[in-house]
């Protein structure tokens, strides 16, 4: 079913181009690191949880991706709900925007790109600089078992916040 989706996708994309008829194109609006992490989070995997999909290599989604993101190497396969949110994360080689416009013309509403990429997720997630007050940001860090750490200081300058540590989610 998903492999007829991303067939149809293609189809529909190619028959825009032909007819004239308005096709989405463009980079989708972004998302940034945070916000997807909470999305996960408060989504538990469930169908309120964004659908990610990583564009990069095989080899550099084995080392390290977003938690719940499914490797998208050649055609895309989405879920069945249209209105479900996709995020898509890739590098700089890979044609994000193409990827995208397909999705849309498949009848996805809710496609958004993660801002910065993998790198972003490290930087803003999984090692997060914080200061007094980044609660929200410790904790989604910690939830993901990343290790934020104070603005120029060490990991544990900011054991003594008042957000618990979660359980590790297993991230990168």
């Amino acid at each position: 079913m998903e492999r007829t989706l991303a067939a149809i996708a293609l189809v529909l994309g190619g028959l825009a181009a032909i007819s004239g008829a308005p096709q989405p194109s463009g980079r989708p609006p972004g998302i940034s690191a945070l916000d997807l992490a909470a999305a996960i989070r408060d989504g538990h995997g469930g169908p309120d949880s964004p659908w990610v999909m990583d564009l990069r290599s095989k080899n550099e989604w084995g080392e390290r991706r977003v938690p719940s993101a499914q490797h998208a190497e050649g055609p895309i396969e989405g879920p069945t709900d249209h209105d479900r949110t996709l995020v898509l994360y890739a590098n700089a080689s890979t044609p994000i925007e193409a990827t995208a416009a397909s999705l849309r013309a498949a009848g996805y509403r809710r496609v958004y790109v993660l801002e910065g990429g993998m790198d972003a997720w490290l930087d803003q997630v999984m090692h997060p600089q914080v200061s007094a007050g980044d609660d929200r940001v410790i904790e989604l860090s910690r939830y993901f078992g990343g290790l934020p750490r104070a603005r120029g200081g060490s990991p544990t300058a900011v054991a003594t916040s008042a957000v618990a540590p979660a359980r590790p989610r297993g991230g990168c």
